[in-house]
């Protein structure tokens, strides 16, 4: 095994030679290693697969002659994902290709998976050195969902790009609230965690009440019409209630630009896009995380890839009797 180690390391590389510098967006700088890589403050780029699959760049190092690569896999079926399937069962699990057309596979050829609503996070060491010419590149995950492929990404400016893993969240100018036969259903807060996204909401019932956790089960549909259930709650008393609340978490990603809708207990709420100003109602006071620290973190030698998976967070309610005004 170690051998075959051995000789896997050393193959693959192709003659280029360090990275160009193309200009981009960039919120600060950090030192990686011997350069600097940029802190880009928007979530890295997203790569779907139908609407339980989905795979984020948190983080690229370019700065030798491998490339590494941090993402995160998003398992949102009660399914296993399989990651490399039988045909790339002897090829890469992931392969980056840029905009001269060179392809930089994984080094680990060894297939790979997430459990069902988990988030993997996946270190890969690929062939480089990244061609110094090249200003864009994509990368395509194979999973037995079909290939997770990414829009095109501006190479970094230096030795590498690490991206936030959340964004802070979405402050509407007026509340998102939502009515229908004495129901009432207001959206406090949208967080895009990078992962899935938090809808943080409370649902009213004047009339009768709501039948739990029936009512709870929710769909967000997004700007382009896609329609998303909502991650399965851990637990949802049984009871009836006339009131609750909690946070219905969702597989998808908002630019918060695009409006929402979210349809729970039977009502439909329409989300607003992010105002973008100063003088918006404060929803929270949760901020965005910082970005993971992994460019410059070198793997150890002859290792190419580690995983480490965590739960996918459940939605979850808590319900209780209507609140006097």
């Amino acid at each position: 095994m170690l051998i075959a180690a051995v000789l896997s390391a050393c193959a693959g590389s192709s003659d280029s030679a360090t990275p160009a510098t193309t200009g981009s967006t960039t919120a600060s700088t950090i030192e990686a290693g011997d350069g600097v890589a940029e802190i880009r403050s928007e979530i890295g780029p997203r790569a779907f697969g139908g609407d339980d699959a989905m795979m984020v760049l948190d983080s690229i190092d370019v700065s030798g002659d491998d490339i590494f690569v941090r993402l995160r896999v998003v398992n949102g079926s009660d399914r296993f994902l399989n990651v490399g399937v039988q045909d790339t069962w002897y090829g890469p699990l992931l392969e980056m290709r840029d905009s001269l057309g060179n392809t930089y596979p994984a080094r680990a050829v060894e297939p790979d998976g997430v459990e069902a609503y988990s988030v993997g996070d996946l270190r890969l060491r690929l062939a480089g050195p990244l061609d110094p010419e090249a200003e864009e590149f994509a990368l395509e995950l194979a999973t037995d969902r079909g290939t997770l492929v990414t829009d095109a990404i501006p190479v970094p400016t230096g030795d590498g790009v690490r991206w936030w893993v959340e964004s802070p969240p979405m402050d509407f100018a007026d509340p998102a609230v939502g009515g229908r036969g004495g129901r009432t259903v207001e959206v406090l807060d949208v967080v895009d965690r990078g992962s899935h996204l938090d809808v943080s909401f409370r649902a009213v019932d004047d009339s009768t009440e709501f039948d739990l956790p029936h009512d709870a089960i929710a769909t967000l549909t997004l700007a382009d019409g896609t329609e998303i259930p909502s991650i399965p709650f851990e637990h949802v008393a049984t009871e009836n209630s006339g009131m609750f609340s909690g946070v219905l978490r969702f597989l998808g990603t908002t630019t918060g630009s695009d409006a929402l809708s979210l349809n729970v207990a039977g009502v439909d709420v329409e989300i607003p896009p992010d105002c973008g100003d100063e003088d918006c109602r404060p929803l929270s006071s949760a901020s965005a995380t910082e970005p993971p620290l992994a460019v410059g973190a070198v793997l150890p030698e002859l290792l190419h890839q580690i995983r480490t998976t965590e739960p996918l967070p459940p939605s979850s309610v808590d319900s209780g009797p209507v609140e006097d005004s």
